[in-house]
């Protein structure tokens, strides 16, 4: 499969992004795949999942820390984005599973496929200790010395009737949780710690991430095949 890469875009405003990320679905091509990179001004997302209790914070006051409040369709909890994240939705049309008259879409499959390639691209970039947790979405670490695993990477997608998927992954990599963990419970789980590569001690920028991202991708070709 071939995949376009977009350039990062930094300082992205929420609504202008979903806005080109619907175009490309709307698109609908069946024989490439697209990967919008954005860095993001302060916000959070709510979806229709988000528990009661996540949001810890009117939305007056994220407003008031300069954070926008907003509320999407992909899937998971409620979640956080902003400086020092690479935030990546890739585009791509996956097979349909027809049975009878319904079509059905592995999105379980490529959230696994997706956390592998993002594990893949982690490597890469010589970070360690990454695996996923049984029961949860994302990328995980830890190590010997701090055997406890924390979340780096978020996932949060969807997929539309006609088997476009839609938004995507965040990779924290130097980011201020404080800014964020006062308002929210990331993902909405309350007993498992968010860490970023900085904290876990690897020094990387959004474009060595994006570049490690593209090209894990592109080896990998279409996850339904």
């Amino acid at each position: 499969m071939k995949w376009h890469f977009h350039q990062l875009k930094k300082s992205a405003r929420y609504q202008e992004t979903m806005t080109s990320m619907r175009q490309l679905m709307a698109e609908g091509q069946t024989d490439a795949g697209h990967l919008l990179l954005y860095e993001y001004t302060p916000i959070v997302t709510l979806t229709r999942s988000t528990k009661k209790g996540s949001l810890l914070s009117s939305e007056d006051a994220l407003y008031r820390d300069g954070i926008e409040a907003i509320r999407t369709d992909r899937g998971g909890d409620i979640t956080f984005h902003g400086p020092g994240q690479l935030v990546g939705y890739p585009i791509i049309k996956l097979c349909s599973q027809k049975t009878s008259e319904t079509k059905n879409y592995n999105l379980l499959g490529y959230v696994r496929w997706l956390e592998d390639r993002l594990i893949d691209a982690l490597q890469s970039l010589g970070v360690t200790g990454l695996s996923v947790e049984p029961g949860f979405t994302g990328v995980w670490r830890n190590s010997k010395a701090d055997p406890v695993k924390r979340k780096i990477v978020q996932i949060g997608v969807g997929v539309n009737g006609d088997g476009m998927t839609r938004h995507g992954f965040a990779i924290n990599n130097d980011m201020d949780f404080s800014y964020y963990f006062k308002h929210i419970i990331p993902c909405g789980i309350e007993d498992r710690p968010v860490s970023s590569l900085k904290e876990e001690g690897y020094d990387l920028t959004l474009e060595r991430l994006s570049e490690a991202v593209c090209y894990s991708l592109e080896k990998a070709g279409h996850p339904d095949h």
